[in-house]
């Protein structure tokens, strides 16, 4: 069990900080509720822990947020008929990833140079985190959001869209801040690869939003 947590609130991302740092949007002022946990033992056990902790926190605190989950291919697929059959939920599973119940968007498809990716969302409740935290482990491409219903309509022009996240290193996609923290949403940002010696999970919004989660 972890008990040596820590929460750090950042004002604005974009100004040097110790917590979280991360290029300013476009008309916008993100600020950040940081949860910060030194990884001993397993590194994944410990993000899985924070992640569990944050996503409690905003559940409780922000009762009328959904949480949804933005998955996608992190690499280029090979475009032939097995990638365009099994396309993203399927292709999880056949790799042995569990794919968590919920509602689920249709499946979006990007195009280029011969190769394919598919993008998807699916609405979960907490029951299903674990599952949810294996596709993340297993794409890191996908990110955890939570906003409210009168935003949903926002998910399909994401996945239209496609996004990219290089590693568990970096910071969420510029396009799903964009889109989504303007309409006051948030964007969980998980931080922190096998040796580590530290793991974060942020959650990112703007100001009046994330301060519900310091109050």
């Amino acid at each position: 069990m972890i008990t040596d947590l820590h929460f750090k609130f950042v004002e604005d991302v974009s100004k040097r900080n110790t917590a979280l740092l991360m290029p300013a949007i476009s008309g916008c002022c993100l600020s950040a509720a940081v949860l910060l946990a030194p990884s001993h033992g397993s590194v994944a056990e410990t993000r899985f822990a924070c992640l569990q902790h944050v996503v409690t926190e905003v559940s409780t605190r922000m009762p009328t947020y959904r949480f949804w989950l933005l998955a996608g291919h992190s690499a280029p697929q090979p475009d032939n008929r097995i990638t365009r059959y099994y396309k993203l939920w399927k292709a999880l599973s056949v790799r042995g990833i569990n794919i968590p119940a919920g509602e689920y968007l249709g499946e979006f498809i990007q195009e280029a140079d011969n190769s394919l990716k598919f993008f998807g969302a699916v609405r979960f409740n907490l029951a299903e985190l674990d599952r949810v935290y294996e596709v993340i482990v297993g794409e890191h491409v996908s990110h955890v959001v939570a906003i409210q219903e009168s935003s949903d309509d926002l998910l399909p022009s994401i996945l239209a869209q496609g996004w990219t996240r290089p590693t568990l290193r970096g910071n969420p996609s510029q396009v799903i801040l964009n889109t989504l923290c303007p309409r006051a949403g948030v964007v969980l940002g998980v931080y922190g690869e096998f040796d580590d010696p530290e793991v974060a999970v942020a959650v990112i919004g703007m100001r009046d939003v994330i301060c519900r989660l310091n109050q």
